[in-house]
């Protein structure tokens, strides 16, 4: 198999990676993002399925100036430079400096582009919930192309392995980039911790009003329907157009919940706060992370749901 960007048969999918994920504090499987053979919601945005002779073969391509290496011109030399040409400035954080001696960072058509220990590098990552891709391209060492492909969804793995072999072609002092990544993760979680209990929100476990007065049907303007049921074990989220996102709510605090997703690959808990009209009666529906460092793409933040039915 090599890359695909549509649908797979059957028959093709033979010996596939299994996307896996810290959930509930264990490594387990994550099944929405396994390789099923149909086009998913993600691909709009750049999605390929591949293995590593596809990915390399598309590396050599893109290290000979668009030149396969069956020695078909898949683009030329003139629209590649184009592509790793820089378009944006980023800026290059004080770790960067201190790691790679980076002095500059930019993103091209597609690309990162920076500079790492006197060497001009193209790159960039690739991240769905336990798969991940590292691409590095660093013409000027003999054409060095490096992909990393991963069915997890730890980034100081990933960066980790990254590290060791750059750092070996580039005769950098050997380091242990696995303890390093393990290390700061650690100190990230601590801090998460100790921020949690200072400034987290303690909610009561309660809410102000029968379970039965939150029901209904609820709409914003750009996500569509959400049924809000009673149900024996409690209140329950059902979305129309994203049908994986459904799950109980849990009581939180005055008209607050936490919507507790039944896929708890998401690692997107959200609070769901009910809103209420001048005569007291819920007439609305607003949503945030409960977890501020979770995958961004879930911007519940955005979403106004206007109580339409009871």
């Amino acid at each position: 198999m090599g890359c695909f960007a549509g649908q797979i048969a059957k028959k093709d999918l033979r010996n596939v990676a299994i996307p896996y994920g810290l959930i509930e504090d264990k490594i387990q499987p994550i099944p929405r993002n396994q390789i099923s053979g149909t086009i998913t919601a993600s691909q709009p945005a750049g999605g390929l399925v591949c293995n590593a002779r596809g990915m390399a073969t598309w590396m050599l391509t893109q290290l000979a100036g668009g030149k396969g290496p069956n020695g078909t011109h898949i683009f030329s030399k003139k629209q590649r430079n184009e592509m790793w040409k820089s378009q944006t400035i980023l800026r290059v954080s004080s770790l960067e400096r201190k790691l790679d001696n980076t002095h500059f960072k930019t993103y091209a058509l597609g690309w990162r582009k920076d500079d790492v220990h006197g060497h001009e590098v193209i790159s960039h990552t690739g991240t769905l919930s336990g798969m991940q891709a590292y691409v590095t391209l660093v013409p000027e060492l003999d054409n060095l192309g490096i992909v990393i492909l991963n069915n997890g969804s730890n980034y100081g793995a990933r960066n980790a392995v990254m590290q060791s072999i750059l750092g070996a072609y580039m005769g950098q002092p050997e380091r242990d980039w696995v303890d390093f990544y393990k290390q700061r993760q650690l100190a990230a979680a601590q801090r998460k911790q100790a921020q949690k209990k200072t400034e987290g929100w303690q909610g009561s476990g309660t809410v102000l009003r029968p379970l039965g007065d939150y029901a209904g049907l609820y709409k914003d303007p750009w996500f569509g329907l959400v049924d809000i049921s009673k149900r024996k074990k409690g209140l329950r989220f059902t979305a129309h157009k994203s049908v994986n996102l459904k799950g109980w709510l849990e009581p939180f605090d005055q008209n607050t919940f936490i919507v507790r997703w039944d896929d708890r690959g998401f690692g997107a808990d959200a609070y769901a706060r009910f809103e209420t009209d001048f005569k007291g009666n819920i007439a609305g529906l607003t949503m945030r992370l409960v977890d501020e460092d979770a995958d961004f793409s879930f911007d519940f933040q955005d979403l106004n749901f206007t109580r339409i039915e009871d």
